[in-house]
């Protein structure tokens, strides 16, 4: 990517800014995995010299997930040990500008020990869970009573499962599921 180019960008937290090779990070920026990444929504400025890159924010009111926010979230995909995330909006309902990643590590899903996360979320299911991590890709935790999913589909069909006692029900094809449930499941109103 040309300098010239690099100062043209609007950025969002976790894009990738340049290489590392190019400039370091500096205010508003990180490196992971070899890249320079936007830590803030924002536009980047170099400074030749120094051969470092700034994110300026464009607006301190950007929202963002922040620690401790409850957010909600679309599982994109399950691993046994972790999951990604689709961030969208937070407890209140207020949609984030652009939907941020959040990861979802299996020792964040039960104070007991969880083997699979396959047992507790699926692809699909919206999720209430806390922020626990300051910068992108965002942490997430469903430990609490309150967070899990609130929202799931059936696996064979694709219904809306509802909810009776422990267990998720497939009103079509009548399958049942298993799923680490929020305790205010099936009552979300938004996202």
């Amino acid at each position: 990517m040309r300098l010239e180019d690099i100062s043209k960008l609007r950025l969002v937290p976790g894009d990738e800014v340049c290489v590392i090779e190019e400039f370091l990070p500096g205010d508003g920026a990180y490196e992971a995995g070899g890249k320079v990444r936007s830590a803030v929504i924002g536009y980047p400025v170099t400074n030749v010299d120094l051969r470092v890159v700034e994110v300026k924010r464009v607006n301190n009111k950007i929202h963002l997930p922040a620690v401790g926010t409850l957010v909600y979230g679309l599982v994109v995909s399950v691993k046994e040990d972790y999951a990604l995330i689709k961030i969208l909006s937070d407890s209140k309902c207020v949609k984030y500008s652009t939907p941020f990643t959040g990861i979802l590590h299996v020792s964040q899903v039960h104070d007991k020990y969880v083997r699979s996360l396959h047992d507790y979320i699926k692809p699909g299911d919206l999720l209430k869970a806390r922020v626990i991590s300051e910068n992108p890709p965002y942490h997430v935790s469903v430990r609490e009573r309150q967070l899990g999913v609130v929202v799931a589909y059936c696996s064979a069909c694709g219904a809306e499962l509802l909810k009776q006692g422990n267990t998720l029900t497939c009103p079509n094809c009548k399958s049942t599921e298993s799923r680490k449930t929020s305790a205010e499941y099936g009552t979300l109103k938004c996202v």
